[in-house]
This record gives C-alpha cells, sequence and structure tokens, in this order.
C-alpha cells in the first residue's frame, strides 16, 4: 500500500554501502555512511534539493520519505 503521507525516494545499500576510509600517515580514516552519498544521487537524479522528512533504511536500501505535498 502508498503511503498517503510520504513520498519515497530509496536507494540500494549495494550500491551505496557504509565503508570506512584509510588515512595515511598520521591521519586517521573515517566512517562513511551510505546514506549520505545516497541522498546526494537522488538530489542530482531530481535535480532539486530533497526535502527529509523522516528516513529509515530496511536491509538492503535506504529510504528517505518526504511530505506529500498533494495531501
Amino acid at each position: 500500500m502508498r503511503s498517503k503521507l510520504y513520498k519515497k525516494h530509496r536507494a540500494s545499500k549495494y550500491r551505496f554501502p557504509t565503508h570506512t576510509t584509510k588515512g595515511s600517515g598520521n591521519a586517521k580514516g573515517q566512517t562513511v555512511i551510505g546514506s549520505k552519498p545516497a541522498l546526494e544521487s537522488i538530489e542530482r537524479k531530481l535535480g532539486r534539493p530533497l526535502k527529509v522528512a523522516k528516513t529509515d533504511h530496511t536491509r538492503y536500501e535506504w529510504v528517505f520519505c518526504e511530505l506529500r505535498e498533494d495531501t
């Protein structure tokens, strides 16, 4: 059933995984959460910034919920 309140945008966790970057020398690495690049990819596809009201995730995908304007 489709949500009447939210418009959902989804991105695969396999394409945008959470990973650790390695630092060189004395620099420490950092953890990159996969939801940030996933959100940037969705915004590039839409051509506008996404107004995220709620984020969620399933086992296989990141889910960004945007409030519907038509309700």
